[in-house]
């Protein structure tokens, strides 16, 4: 799917690199009046691949081929970042932490891609470029069992509202704002944080360790012991 708003938004970008229009379309070499048609989102349609390239080419390290391929639907998100759609860091660090990058499951993807669609065509259909929504995930969240899966729903869920909010495609007032913000933060706080199993010990079964019965001071004791391993083979090594 086309995400014509995110296409313009990059697109707004690189030209702001360059003195005129003009130079940036002769550097991509396209037509200038056709790159201000999509940054005026005339077209519906989104540009080839070919196209896409030259654009990337031309965007001074802006944006890559592969990121310009999501966004105009050619091929699946598959990871997000700090940079990705615009979003405020302070709302990245809310949903991911200090992570820079996040990857994403097949199934998150999906998600992320429809979601994101859905609200960007929602918030076209508001009055005066207001667009008031209905906090609800349980509306759009697919329903599943594994614990995993919903952790990763609930974070895309996240990311794309603070994405909208940090681009205004939804635009709020500040007392919407922090509002809104108070109820991811609680949606986020209602399920735990599932890291890399390389990283992360407080969920230790994933090393093989059944911790059942445990509370979070035991889980806590074995990562300090797992990390006190680690660390006398790196000095036995030595």
């Amino acid at each position: 799917m086309f995400l014509k708003d995110e296409f313009s938004n990059i697109l707004s970008q690189i030209n702001a690199t360059y003195p005129t229009m003009t130079e940036f379309a002769t550097f991509a070499k396209l037509d200038r009046t056709y790159i201000s048609k999509y940054i005026n989102k005339k077209l519906d349609n989104p540009p080839t691949p070919k196209i896409l390239e030259k654009i990337a080419n031309a965007s001074k390290g802006l944006v890559s081929y592969e990121h310009l391929m999501q966004v105009c639907g050619y091929i699946y998100v598959t990871e997000l970042s700090t940079s990705s759609y615009g979003i405020d860091i302070e709302y990245w660090k809310l949903i991911f932490g200090n992570s820079e990058k996040v990857k994403l499951t097949q199934k998150g993807s999906m998600f992320f891609s429809s979601f994101l669609e859905k609200m960007t065509q929602e918030s076209k259909k508001s009055k005066d470029g207001i667009f008031i929504m209905d906090f609800n995930p349980e509306l759009v969240i697919p329903k599943t069992d594994d614990l995993e899966e919903f952790t990763e729903y609930i974070k895309l869920f996240s990311f794309v509202i603070c994405s909208l909010i940090s681009t205004n495609v939804i635009s709020l007032n500040e007392s919407e704002k922090k509002q809104l913000l108070i109820d991811i933060q609680n949606l986020l706080n209602s399920v735990p944080i599932i890291e890399p199993a390389n990283t992360d010990f407080r969920y230790a079964e994933y090393n093989g360790i059944n911790t059942e019965g445990l509370d979070e001071n035991d889980i806590e004791e074995i990562k300090r012991f797992v990390e006190f391993v680690k660390n006398k083979k790196m000095n036995d090594k030595k």
